[in-house]
């Protein structure tokens, strides 16, 4: 079984037999990876560079983490940002130990679609440090033009540790199609990306916080 499968049947078990709120999982799926990377990972010291590819946002009913709808007369209006979290990817998002978002990069903004195509590469790299875990934050709300901003979602992107990356850019090949971790646990609402993990040489290693954002 896949570790996504298992990790949805844990909280299904959570959900219904236990009888557990969605709103009282927020966190589970990171701490449920967190075991399962710590039994198959190991750490890596060097030089490396994720490059995570953004696909689409799918959320065809127009609703918000909490359930409700983004707008009662139309579509909502997504306005997405992401974060590669080689420091801290253990954090709940949210939370005063995850990176805030205004350390975020804006990576699309759109108006009135549901389910926009994102087709965003985001890459970020780490020189020097030993790392254990790496995730990519997506920070999705929607834009009120008439209050403050409402949340769609926070989505955990988690990069497989388990594996050797590639020697360079040119070996190194792009995953097969993944979904993100919805941190409300709905289901109808979902983030497709691929992503690619490599070794640079470190003179072409940057040292910059932020993600650097490009077409794909």
């Amino acid at each position: 079984m896949q570790r996504e499968n298992w990790i949805w049947l844990v909280l299904l078990t959570l959900a219904v037999c236990w009888r557990v709120p969605a709103a009282q999982l927020e966190g589970v799926f990171d701490r449920l990876f967190d075991l399962y990377d710590s039994s198959t990972a190991r750490e890596l010291t060097g030089h490396f560079r994720l490059e995570a590819r953004l696909l689409r946002l799918e959320n065809p009913d127009g609703l918000l983490g909490s359930g409700s709808r983004c707008d009662t007369v139309g579509p909502c209006d997504p306005v997405i940002s992401a974060y590669i979290d080689y420091e801290t990817a253990s954090a709940v998002a949210g939370t005063p130990e995850a990176p805030d978002y205004i350390t975020y990069t804006p990576v699309l903004e759109v108006r009135d679609e549901n389910s926009p195509v994102i087709n965003k590469v985001l890459s970020r790299d780490t020189c020097g440090r030993t790392i254990k875990k790496v995730l990519v934050r997506v920070h999705v709300v929607d834009h009120d033009r008439l209050s403050s901003e409402d949340l769609l979602d926070d989505f955990g992107c988690h990069v497989k540790m388990d594996q050797e990356p590639a020697g360079n850019m040119e070996l190194a090949e792009w995953s097969r199609e993944l979904y993100c971790l919805p941190k409300s646990g709905l289901q109808k609402l979902r983030l497709s990306w691929k992503y690619r993990f490599f070794r640079v040489d470190p003179e072409d290693c940057r040292t910059m916080l932020s993600a650097t954002l490009a077409q794909a």
